[in-house]
């Protein structure tokens, strides 16, 4: 039996990258922004990487700091998550486990590019 691969990654890292992506634009630093939201830098970079969750609070605190709208933010991550769907990258809504064999993660990277040109269409 062969198991396909199938390239995927999650929503909250798109999420994250969304705002790595504005956070750069805005010349921000990733501790600043940290600050802003009243969490350690350690903690901001776990949620930039989809690796922790992002509270609602957090979100209304980063995109005030950011100079956007929460609904701005996932909005752009909607239409990052659609694109990459479209190009046959799964996209999970939680963390992918263990259990999920035959997915291969894609790198921020590849997010990174899909996020560059959207948010470039929305200036």
């Amino acid at each position: 039996m062969s198991t396909t691969l199938v390239p995927a990654t999650t929503y909250p890292a798109v999420l994250g990258k969304t705002i790595v992506e504005i956070r750069k634009d805005k010349t921000i630093s990733q501790g600043d922004l940290a600050g802003a939201v009243n969490v350690t830098a350690s903690t901001w970079s776990k949620i930039e990487r989809g690796v922790s969750a992002l509270t609602i609070e957090q979100l209304v605190l980063a995109a005030k700091a950011l100079d956007k709208t929460p609904g701005y933010i996932v909005k752009a991550a909607d239409d990052a998550a659609a694109q990459l769907r479209l190009q046959g990258i799964e996209v999970r809504e939680g963390r992918i486990g263990d259990s999920n064999t035959g997915l291969v993660l894609i790198g921020v990277a590849a997010i990174g590019l899909v996020l560059a040109t959207i948010l470039a269409s929305k200036k």
